[in-house]
């Protein structure tokens, strides 16, 4: 039960599950940088959004975000290790909630039966701000589409960062065509699908670090 003491004492209290959890954080984890001189890119960002939880990670090149279900009793933001805090979680009971809360947007407390660990974090203030897309500009294209196009076309993506024109896929969509070219000089890979969207016009080159997210996060879902 949460009294109304506590509520005043807390910045932050949400409940979860560990599945639900543990999911989000290995989502983002990937984005996390362990060489920056900057302590909070070797953080989580975690933050109440309605009856959600998000958590982002970046490590200035790469961002990610995810949103996992939870039951938000208190708003609140804060950034902790990502690793220190990944590791306590998988160590939790499957079958318990885990309850989070934070004090003064840099203590973090995270219990689940009688389990408890105490982590000391960063104010959300210090967290990068990663950009926000319209869904006006979104455009959806079939999961595993996408998956086999990044698969036979990021291959051939030049390592050489010398030529970092190279270094990434170009990615063009146009009158219901979606293409994907990737060449290193030397060799070239190209892969054209039709998709449902017939009026968005894309050309983008996107990073090859990019590129290997996004198809781990496709595998990730089992295609």
């Amino acid at each position: 039960m949460v009294t109304t003491e506590n509520l005043i004492k807390t910045s932050m209290q949400i409940v979860c599950s560990k599945a639900e959890l543990l999911k989000g954080i290995q989502i983002v984890q990937s984005a996390v940088s362990s060489k920056s001189t900057l302590p909070v890119l070797s953080h989580v960002l975690i933050e109440t959004k309605t009856n959600q939880l998000k958590l982002a990670a970046t490590d200035l090149e790469v961002g990610v975000r995810s949103f996992i279900k939870a039951e938000v009793v208190k708003e609140g933001a804060l950034t902790v290790p990502a690793k220190t805090f990944s590791d306590f979680v998988k160590t939790l009971p499957d079958h318990q909630e885990i309850k989070i809360t934070t004090e003064e947007a840099t203590r973090m407390e995270v219990r689940s039966g009688k389990t408890r660990c105490v982590l000391l974090g960063l104010p959300k203030e210090d967290f990068p701000i990663l950009p926000e897309f319209p869904e006006d500009n979104a455009v959806t294209m079939e999961a595993k589409t996408l998956l086999q196009m990044i698969r036979k076309t990021s291959f051939a993506v030049s390592t050489d960062e010398t030529r970092y024109i190279l270094n990434g896929v170009y990615f063009m969509l146009d009158q219901g065509t979606a293409r994907m070219v990737a060449t290193d000089g030397r060799r070239l890979a190209f892969m054209a699908c039709p998709v449902e969207e017939k009026k968005a016009n894309v050309a983008v080159i996107i990073p090859s670090k990019a590129i290997r997210e996004v198809e781990r996060l496709l595998t990730t879902e089992g295609l």
